[in-house]
C-alpha cells in the first residue's frame, strides 16, 4: 500500500465534489498540513496522512458526512489490504 495508491483511490472517488469547499484541492492542503505537523509533533506520519486523505471522504455519500465516511473509509481501507491493527487507529 502506498500513499500515492490511496490519493489516487479517493481523488476518484472524489471527482464530483470538484468546485466545492470538500473537493480533492482541499484534501490535498490537509495532507500537507498534516505531515508538517505530524513530523514536527513526531507522530504516526503514516497514520496521519491516511486520516488527513480520508477525512472528508464522506461528504460524496451525504450526511452525516461523518458516519459515511466512516463506513466508506473502511470500505477503502479493506480494498487497499490496509493492516487492520492500522485501520482500527483510524476508524475509531
Amino acid at each position: 500500500m502506498s500513499i500515492k495508491n490511496l490519493e489516487n483511490i479517493v481523488r476518484v472517488k472524489m471527482s464530483a465534489m470538484e468546485e466545492t469547499a470538500h473537493s480533492y484541492t482541499h484534501v490535498n492542503r490537509v495532507l500537507k498540513i498534516a505531515t508538517f505537523l505530524a513530523i514536527k509533533e513526531k507522530a504516526e506520519v503514516e497514520l496521519v496522512q491516511i486520516g488527513a486523505i480520508l477525512h472528508d471522504i464522506g461528504w460524496i455519500m451525504g450526511q452525516p458526512h461523518n458516519e459515511t465516511g466512516a463506513k466508506l473509509a473502511e470500505e477503502i481501507l479493506k480494498e487497499i489490504d490496509y493492516p487492520k491493527e492500522k485501520a482500527r487507529k483510524l476508524l475509531v
